[in-house]
Protein backbone atom coordinates (compact mmCIF):
# COMPACT_ATOMS: atom_id res chain seq x y z
CA UNK A 1 0.00 0.00 0.00
CA UNK A 2 1.66 3.07 -0.90
CA UNK A 3 1.94 6.50 1.23
CA UNK A 4 0.61 10.04 -0.32
CA UNK A 5 3.89 11.90 0.16
CA UNK A 6 1.83 15.53 -0.51
CA UNK A 7 -0.79 16.32 2.24
CA UNK A 8 -2.69 19.34 1.26
CA UNK A 9 -5.03 22.11 3.79
CA UNK A 10 -7.35 24.84 2.18
CA UNK A 11 -5.58 28.26 2.94
CA UNK A 12 -8.93 29.44 5.16
CA UNK A 13 -8.00 26.46 7.43
CA UNK A 14 -4.73 28.28 8.56
CA UNK A 15 -4.59 30.17 11.48
CA UNK A 16 -2.31 32.83 11.11
CA UNK A 17 -0.81 34.12 14.73
CA UNK A 18 1.35 37.01 15.55
CA UNK A 19 4.59 36.82 14.69
CA UNK A 20 6.82 39.39 15.78
CA UNK A 21 9.69 40.57 13.62
CA UNK A 22 12.74 41.53 16.08
CA UNK A 23 12.84 45.12 16.61
CA UNK A 24 16.26 45.36 16.03
CA UNK A 25 15.76 44.36 12.60
CA UNK A 26 12.49 47.15 11.44
CA UNK A 27 14.26 50.21 9.33
CA UNK A 28 11.32 51.93 8.37
CA UNK A 29 7.37 51.83 9.81
CA UNK A 30 5.99 49.33 11.70
CA UNK A 31 5.12 45.95 10.15
CA UNK A 32 3.07 43.71 11.41
CA UNK A 33 3.55 39.31 10.84
CA UNK A 34 1.70 36.77 11.12
CA UNK A 35 2.37 33.02 10.02
CA UNK A 36 0.68 29.68 10.50
CA UNK A 37 1.40 26.20 9.65
CA UNK A 38 -0.21 25.07 6.95
CA UNK A 39 1.10 21.20 6.09
CA UNK A 40 3.86 19.24 7.05
CA UNK A 41 5.39 15.41 5.70
CA UNK A 42 4.13 12.85 7.68
CA UNK A 43 7.99 12.01 8.77
CA UNK A 44 8.09 16.08 10.25
CA UNK A 45 10.99 17.06 8.41
CA UNK A 46 9.66 19.14 5.88
CA UNK A 47 7.02 22.22 6.70
CA UNK A 48 5.22 24.59 4.88
CA UNK A 49 3.77 27.92 6.64
CA UNK A 50 2.01 30.61 5.38
CA UNK A 51 3.15 34.13 6.51
CA UNK A 52 1.75 37.85 5.63
CA UNK A 53 3.06 40.93 7.11
CA UNK A 54 2.19 45.02 6.39
CA UNK A 55 3.96 47.41 4.92
CA UNK A 56 7.44 48.39 6.35
CA UNK A 57 11.03 47.63 6.13
CA UNK A 58 13.13 45.44 7.53
CA UNK A 59 16.35 42.92 8.04
CA UNK A 60 15.45 39.07 7.15
CA UNK A 61 17.37 36.82 8.60
CA UNK A 62 17.00 32.91 8.52
CA UNK A 63 17.93 30.50 10.77
CA UNK A 64 16.72 27.19 9.11
CA UNK A 65 16.99 26.46 5.27
CA UNK A 66 13.75 28.53 3.29
CA UNK A 67 12.00 27.90 0.00
CA UNK A 68 9.86 30.73 -1.70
Amino acid sequence: MSVPVFESVRLDDVTLKPDPIDPSWIIEDHPVARSGQWSQSRDTTTSSFVWDCTAGRFNWYLEYDETI
